[in-house]
């Protein structure tokens, strides 16, 4: 089957194809289509020769910066304005015994947190946080034996000496709220680390796969939404906290899980995901500052919601869908030699770590 960008590829070059003279007669489709100006692609291809030593295990790209953990345990890292400036960092001396699950990159493409499980006997799940201008890891001691599976990053921090207040999901169902940097000479900075909510009460854990946040001012209001998604819930939390001025500080995403601790499980805000999908993720849809959609995947579809704009009542979800995947009765869809392609869109599981 052809690859997304090469059916993409084929669709533009058509579109942008010198097209027949019109009819001299009026024709009618049954519906009229408008463009007032010449469509942007959404999509651009550049080819890129990376001569890498070993091979990939995560990769994960953010503000045109490439980070990739490799086979060999060392993290490359690529500005993709100005590839011939790559740099590479080994870690294998510092994570003996363990196992990497996971690559997190900041929306700045500054932070960057790699996760590991143990693969011996005698080790504990262990964090590693390495920044952009640095190249000693650091391992985040404060949530050794958390096995972290999904981060929130920070979308308002703009600083390259640390994350801001950002949140991590745990495999246990435990929400994490935390400040990671470092000092001016190179010391690790572990700012007020605390546990803030725990979707695995009642005695079943549910693994985190996917944790994100928002903020939005309105006048002296601070509007705060969190979704968290986990195999078979999808989490929504809000909340309105007044404030002079839209800088955030450490403490504000533990008060919009505070009033949802003392209430009974079956009452808080969640929807329930018929998905064994352990390796879905939250994906955001944005629009100039803030998301206007979100989806996630599930064996039968995509798992769609849109979000009003404003945030400011936590009802935020105002319409959901579930998309199907083109059936193969619908012959839409092609492979690579002009046949139509006779494999299943329909997701199965698979029991790996591996993100979409």
């Amino acid at each position: 089957m052809a690859s997304m960008f090469d059916q993409y590829s084929s669709a533009l070059v058509r579109e942008t194809s010198t097209a027949p003279e019109p009819p001299s007669q009026p024709q009618s489709s049954g519906y009229v289509t408008v463009r007032t100006k010449k469509e942007i692609p959404i999509f651009a291809k550049q080819k890129m020769n990376l001569n890498l030593p070993t091979g990939i295990l995560h990769l994960s790209v953010q503000n045109d910066w490439v980070i990739i953990l490799m086979t060999n345990m060392t993290i490359f890292r690529l500005n993709i304005k100005q590839p011939e400036r790559f740099t590479e960092v080994p870690i294998d001396k510092y994570v003996g015994g363990l196992k990497p699950t996971g690559l997190f990159l900041d929306p700045l493409g500054a932070h960057v947190l790699v996760t590991f499980v143990p693969k011996s006997p005698g080790f504990s799940p262990e964090v590693i946080y390495l920044p952009r201008t640095s190249f000693k890891p650091k391992f985040v001691a404060k949530l050794k034996e958390q096995e972290i599976t999904a981060v929130g990053f920070n979308y308002s921090n703009n600083s390259e000496s640390s994350t801001g207040p950002i949140l991590l999901g745990t495999s246990k169902g435990t929400i994490w709220e935390a400040d990671i940097g470092v000092d001016g000479g190179d010391k690790l900075i572990q700012q007020n680390l605390r546990q803030v909510f725990d979707v695995g009460t009642g005695g079943d854990a549910r693994p985190i796969s996917g944790i994100e946040f928002h903020m939005r001012q309105d006048h002296r209001n601070m509007h705060c939404i969190i979704l968290v998604l986990t195999l078979d819930r999808i989490y929504t939390f809000h909340e309105t906290i007044r404030q002079a001025d839209s800088k955030m500080t450490f403490g504000q995403l533990q008060r919009v899980f505070s009033s949802y601790l003392n209430i009974p499980e079956q009452l808080n805000d969640y929807e329930h995901v018929i998905s064994k999908l352990n390796y879905s993720r939250l994906a955001f849809n944005y629009e100039e500052d803030f998301p206007k959609s979100f989806g996630c995947l599930t064996e039968d579809g995509i798992n769609f919601q849109e979000i009003d704009p404003k945030m400011d009542t936590p009802q935020f979800v105002v319409q959901k869908e579930l998309i199907p995947y083109p059936s193969q009765e619908d012959g839409s869809t092609a492979g690579a030699d002009g046949q139509p392609d006779n494999s299943s869109y329909k997701v199965k599981p698979k029991w790996s770590n591996t993100p979409l």
